[in-house]
């Protein structure tokens, strides 16, 4: 006999909690590996392992109290995270179409599923609801292939990926709704009830605990460990809110990732914090205990289960392909668009799983309808993107054929650092603005003066960047920490961006002012003196996430210079990455080229511009600036073609004016 924690001994199903908690660890880790070699995605493997260690399988674990907990934490989590991840740019530039594909992937479903309940299996009208609304949401497994293949951008892509909040938002309502009225039935004072209970909360979170985040991220210290709790603590107060109101708590979870999307940047540490944290740990529970629900040897034991599970994955099929033909015979699009429209919306996972653990709770789904949904989800995910990449290969042939551009040389970004209490301001601006599909590690750079003191300074510089390399890596950014022995600072850092071929040099603000440098020059006029490439001047008050709005000014001339586009490319990314506005201040020939770059190249750059027609007073821009915003102005070097003597000294203005207000300096590079 094996004595275990609290002397208890080996016996089935696993009690002891150390066990049971090893047992759940070593699950989530084999299963996935185990089945991804058969091609079978990680959520499958987590289901199945749930079924066959379940009181269905082996019985090896029981479906106790705390898998329960952890497994309502994980619903919550997912939904927060579906939410967060919707791309609201997306949706907002092409949202008529959007609308009209998240109308019919959410109605065609539910029409399909609610006939089928309602007239074949005898379901009275709100289980039959709610069975409808079971497959209309979807989850976009297949991703991650079209950003591999590059498009991205592609009109059908980008339709899918807002039609997801119109979808998933109304099966969340709709679930709401029938949770709220399963007991008694669908009346007015239900509806006038559930109504006002959702409105309230919405004005909760928005009015209420949406401006306490955008406070806290701006104001308290930024350390990992703070914001990722605070995170937690609003996702779970707006589920919490819900519940008050007798709304189901994922309806709350999304209304926070929704809430929280602009101020929790794609490429931020904090994201990564949030996915790992799911990925690892809450959302397995979850699909663990979800494959703990399923009952496979009703498959053979039942015909009419398995009957159940090949219509619902008919009514799935059906209920995504038909839209797909639809929206192609509207908008005219090629066979493999609709094939990717299809693809795209057709897997299935985290809101299905949702919707049916609700259901199955409340009482109103049995377990033939819960193996049914993991059949739906097993279906689905596999053919899912096996569509997408086939399709995705002819668009990605179509839309580079005949492309004979040189492509550009590598993106690589030089971060000078100095300051210990800047390098995570450096680093995260650094990893906003680069290139999503550039493989080049960021390179940060510490420069130590040679003279007596160096060995000291060195190892000192050593730690600073060691600090660089463990906040990078919350964002699995690759670093590629550098450290030069030189006469002096800018001398190191023009050595170092010549040798290593940089591309951009990012430098901190440096508000020192010294008889040496007025006479011999500034490190950053010596800089732009003696590189050609685009340098970027930081100087971050506040978090960049807790930016409302980027206010760029573009003197006269600017759109002459060489590098004037890949000055644009980087504030496009950190607005996108931020969820930032942006305003444009240029005169009418400026404001042209913007249109004029936004209809041919950039149709993803959103932006309004303001007319400035004197530039002789810079000082005027500076009273429409507020503590939420981030200043921007794109300046020529000395001799460029923007050059104006005008703003010679306009850094020092900025640095008087906008005391509490961020702001960047951006010199575009020179052939």
């Amino acid at each position: 006999m094996i004595l275990l924690h609290n002397n208890a001994s080996f016996t089935l199903p696993v009690t002891d909690s150390i066990l049971v908690f090893t047992i759940l660890l070593l699950s989530f880790l084999v299963f996935p590996l185990l089945l991804r070699r058969f091609n079978v995605p990680d959520t499958i493997g987590l289901i199945i392992a749930g079924a066959l260690l379940g009181p269905n399988g082996f019985y090896v674990l029981e479906r106790g109290e705390t898998i329960r907990m952890f497994g309502a934490v994980g619903v919550v989590y997912i939904m927060f995270l579906a939410g967060l991840e919707i791309d609201l740019r997306q949706f907002k530039r092409n949202r008529i179409k959007s609308v009209q594909l998240g109308m019919l992937t959410f109605s065609v479903p539910v029409l399909l599923g609610f006939c089928f309940g309602y007239f074949l299996l005898h379901y009275n009208f709100t289980t039959a609801l709610l069975f409808g609304v079971l497959f209309s949401p979807h989850t976009l497994v297949a991703y991650p292939i079209v950003r591999r293949l590059g498009i991205v951008k592609n009109e059908a892509v980008t339709v899918v990926m807002g039609s997801t909040l119109i979808t998933d938002t109304l099966a969340l309502l709709i679930l709401a709704l029938v949770s709220d009225s399963v007991q008694g039935g669908i009346s007015g004072w239900s509806l006038l009830y559930f109504a006002g209970g959702l409105g309230v909360c919405v004005l909760l979170v928005l009015k209420l605990l949406l401006p306490l985040a955008r406070w806290f991220f701006k104001n308290v210290e930024s350390k990992g460990v703070n914001q990722y709790l605070f995170t937690l603590v609003f996702v779970f107060l707006s589920a919490s809110v819900m519940v008050l109101f007798h709304i189901e708590p994922i309806v709350g979870a999304f209304l926070a990732g929704l809430a929280l999307n602009a101020l929790v940047p794609h490429t931020s540490p904090l994201m990564a914090r949030i996915s790992f944290a799911g990925n690892a740990l809450f959302i397995p529970f979850f699909l663990f205990g979800v494959g703990m629900l399923a009952d496979i040897s009703l498959f053979w034991q039942d015909a009419g289960a398995l009957a159940l599970a090949a219509a619902m994955v008919g009514i799935a099929t059906f209920g995504k392909l038909i839209p797909a033909w639809v929206m192609q015979k509207i908008h005219g699009y090629r066979a493999a668009q609709r094939n990717i429209i299809f693809g795209l919306s057709y897997s299935k996972a985290a809101a299905a799983l949702a919707i049916s653990m609700v259901g199955y709770n409340l009482g109103i789904f049995d377990y033939t309808v819960q193996n049914g949904v993991i059949i739906v989800i097993l279906v689905t995910c596999l053919i899912g993107p096996f569509v997408v990449e086939q399709a995705g290969l002819k668009i990605a042939l179509v839309e580079n054929k005949g492309t004979d551009e040189k492509p550009e040389k590598p993106e690589r970004i030089l971060v000078s650092v100095a300051n210990p209490s800047t390098i995570e301001q450096l680093i995260d601006f650094a990893v906003l603005i680069k290139n999503p599909s550039s493989k080049e590690p960021l390179i940060p750079l510490a420069v130590v003066t040679d003279d007596h003191e160096v060995e000291t300074k060195v190892r000192q510089n050593q730690k600073m960047l060691e600090e660089a390399l463990l906040h990078a890596a919350a964002t699995d950014t690759p670093l590629l920490l550098s450290t030069r022995v030189d006469l002096n600072p800018a001398s190191g850092i023009v050595r170092a961006a010549k040798e290593m071929l940089v591309t951009d040099v990012i430098l901190g603000w440096n508000e020192n002012r010294t008889a040496a440098n007025a006479f011999f020059g500034t490190l950053l006029e010596i800089i732009l003196q003696k590189l050609n490439q685009t340098i970027v001047v930081v100087k971050a008050t506040h978090p960049l996430n807790a930016v409302k709005r980027i206010v760029l000014a573009l003197p006269p001339g600017a759109e002459a210079e060489h590098g004037f586009r890949h000055c644009l490319a980087i504030v496009r990314r950190l607005s996108q990455h931020i969820g930032a506005s942006v305003l444009c201040l240029a005169n009418p020939t400026t404001a042209d080229f913007l249109n004029d770059y936004k209809r041919k190249s950039r149709a993803d750059f959103e932006f309004s511009v303001q007319f400035v027609i004197n530039w002789q007073n810079p000082t005027a821009l500076f009273p429409a600036i507020t503590s939420n915003d981030l200043f921007a102005i794109c300046l020529g070097r000395t001799h460029s073609v923007s050059y104006n003597a005008a703003l010679d000294e306009f850094s020092l203005h900025l640095a008087k004016h906008l005391k509490n207000t961020g702001f960047i300096i951006l010199y575009p590079g020179q052939n």
